[in-house]
């Protein structure tokens, strides 16, 4: 987790007006790779939530905020891609662990950050 944190923490000051204007600014190989360290470890975080592995609870006690962060800033790029370059699972298992994650929390407000 602690390699994840500084690469998260650059991501999240990326700005971007479209799907266009993100691959202009960050489509470089460099950047693509530091967005895979955490989008990469979000899907498989997500696969183990999928097949019961790891309960759900975990993961909103110890990640919430990274998990909703990185989806709604991400989320629509991952979905872009899938349409654009017919890949349906880019992203896929990050945007169940997030719909999951929403869920529980409205279950559990105490939870929420």
């Amino acid at each position: 987790m602690t390699m994840l944190l500084p690469s998260w923490r650059a991501r999240s000051r990326w700005e971007w007006e479209n799907y266009d204007d993100f691959t202009k600014k960050y489509g470089d190989l460099e950047s693509s790779d530091k967005l895979e360290v955490v989008g990469g470890y979000l899907e498989g975080i997500g696969v183990y939530v999928r097949e019961g592995l790891l309960p759900l609870r975990l993961v909103a006690l110890f990640m919430t905020t990274i998990v909703i962060r990185f989806h709604e800033m991400f989320g629509p790029i991952a979905e872009e891609t899938r349409v654009r370059y017919n890949r349906p699972r880019v992203g896929i298992e990050t945007e169940y662990l997030y719909n999951e994650l929403m869920k529980y929390i409205e279950k559990h407000p105490e939870l929420k950050t």
